[in-house]
């Protein structure tokens, strides 16, 4: 039943639990609000895009759905439905949902704006550059347009007019966490390490971007104060890459004297043991010992003030040998071993916005012809690539045998060089020293720097192949083909 006071008050406790952090209180607060009010559209909006920042996005889509129950043109609950089908995996009923909200609001920024931000996740960038622009017009106080159109600028490869958007963005409000990751995007691409870091703490507020936030307990949050003799706990965030790139750091807390406990997803628990022995390492649910301190392990360069990439040659080892089938293979092989990663993850949201950094068995089958053995890396192959793959007598997969990351590294100490896309893999073979060529797309991740052609974070072993044009993976291929054609004739004498 509508109570206009009640949901008044709701609202206010709502707006007082938001600014303070306390977001579960806000959401409680807006669920009934919800209730009570006689104007459901903007409430509902809050909500949704509450949820949607915490990463909620099946929740945001169900409050949607009922706002579209209840009244099927309210182009808000379209409009974040967009949003929220993107990160959901569902890109082309993102569309829909996004198009049926501009259709029913044209003269609503808000719409436009779910508009710009699908079409960027298609690939259709100039248009999301005009859905952007729409938005922007049709609302110039909101930074949110500018951000979302900087974001766009920046995965174009045009960072100084993404760096203006951004600055744009930030006048209008200083606490865009968008505009602020894109700039911190921006800055680590050039090098600019220190304000770098400094925008990368946004980035647990972006919604799909981070895990939440993790503080729990007595320990005091870590803020870059000395930690000698203090004992730290860095915990683990984002994907399986960044723990194996990121953990480094934890080798220049130990320096300064702190006892250092890395927490990390199992999977990699085995493998990041092997970064220092005085480091201890504990899987991610199991019970954490006594400590003072604690922060995420990306946020270490920022609390150091760290100016430069710490470049360490070979700073993970191989796990103790298992028996595994890879090394019979390997103990008969005759021609070079190469190892190939050509597909990222086949599931998460995550995946789906790094799915143009994967490159499709078709243009891979033409490294495939040369006289050397080829040796998947990946966990998971898919029928249809296993299909094609099969039909090439020098290639090998143990899919079924990798179960851990200390498998894969088990794997690839047979191997003779991994090829690799951006993906934990290239990470893992980098970081154990292995001769590694990471094979990128046009607007490659900031991580790779712009145009090097090695990895500033693995200098002395890593080889940056990258694509000329986006999508184009052919001439990628060709040159890696030029290169081990080298390798092999080298091998032979010739």
């Amino acid at each position: 039943m509508a109570d206009v006071s009640t949901a008044k008050d709701l609202l206010t406790q709502a707006l007082a639990a938001q600014q303070l952090g306390e977001l579960g209180s806000a959401e409680r607060a807006l669920r009934e609000a919800l209730r009570h009010t006689t104007e459901p559209e903007p409430v509902g909006a809050w909500l949704m895009g509450l949820l949607r920042g915490q990463g909620k996005f099946v929740e945001a889509r169900r409050v949607a759905h009922q706002m579209l129950f209840d009244k099927p043109g309210c182009v808000s609950a379209w409009a974040s439905l967009a949003l929220c089908e993107l990160e959901c995996s569902d890109p082309m009923q993102a569309l829909a949902c996004a198009q049926r909200a501009c259709q029913l609001g044209p003269a609503v920024a808000a719409a436009h704006g779910a508009l710009g931000g699908v079409l960027m996740a298609l690939g259709r960038h100039e248009e999301a550059l005009a859905a952007y622009d729409n938005a922007a017009r049709l609302d110039p106080a909101d930074a949110e347009w500018l951000a979302g159109r900087a974001a766009v600028l920046c995965v174009q490869g045009c960072l100084d007019a993404a760096g203006t958007a951004c600055a744009q963005a930030l006048q209008i409000a200083p606490d865009s966490a968008a505009a602020h990751r894109t700039a911190a995007l921006i800055d680590l691409t050039l090098g600019r390490f220190q304000t770098g870091w400094e925008h990368f703490e946004w980035r647990v507020f972006v919604a799909g971007e981070s895990g939440p936030l993790r503080y729990t307990g007595e320990a005091q949050r870590w803020r870059g104060e000395a930690v000698a003799e203090k004992r730290i706990v860095l915990w683990a965030e984002q994907g399986l890459g960044d723990v194996l790139q990121f953990c480094r750091f934890a080798l220049l807390l130990r320096e300064r004297g702190a006892t250092v406990i890395l927490q990390v997803p199992e999977t990699l628990a085995e493998i990041v043991q092997t970064l220092d022995a005085g480091i201890m390492v504990v899987a991610e649910g199991r019970p954490l010992p006594p400590h003072e301190l604690q922060a995420p392990l990306l946020s270490v360069p920022h609390l150091l003030r760290s100016e430069q990439i710490p470049s360490l040659n070979a700073y993970l080892r191989v796990p103790a040998r298992r028996h595994k089938p890879w090394h019979t293979h390997a103990e008969r092989a005759t021609q070079l071993r190469v190892g190939l990663m050509w597909q990222g993850g086949q599931s998460s949201g995550r995946s789906r916005r790094g799915q143009h950094r994967s490159i499709a068995v078709t243009d891979l089958a033409p490294l495939l012809l040369l006289p050397c053995e080829f040796v998947a890396l990946a966990n998971e192959i898919s029928e249809s690539d296993r299909a094609i793959l099969t039909q090439f007598h020098n290639f090998r997969e143990y899919a079924p045998e990798i179960h851990i990351l200390a498998d894969t590294a088990n794997l690839i100490d047979t191997l003779d060089l991994v090829v690799s896309i951006d993906t934990s893999v290239a990470h893992l073979a980098a970081a154990l020293g292995k001769p590694t060529w990471v094979l990128l797309s046009r607007n490659a991740d900031w991580r790779w720097g712009r145009g090097e052609k090695v990895a500033p974070w693995y200098p002395t072993c890593t080889r940056l192949y990258r694509q000329q044009s986006a999508g184009n993976w052919e001439s990628v291929i060709g040159d890696v083909i030029l290169a081990l054609g080298d390798i092999i004739r080298n091998r032979a004498g010739v």
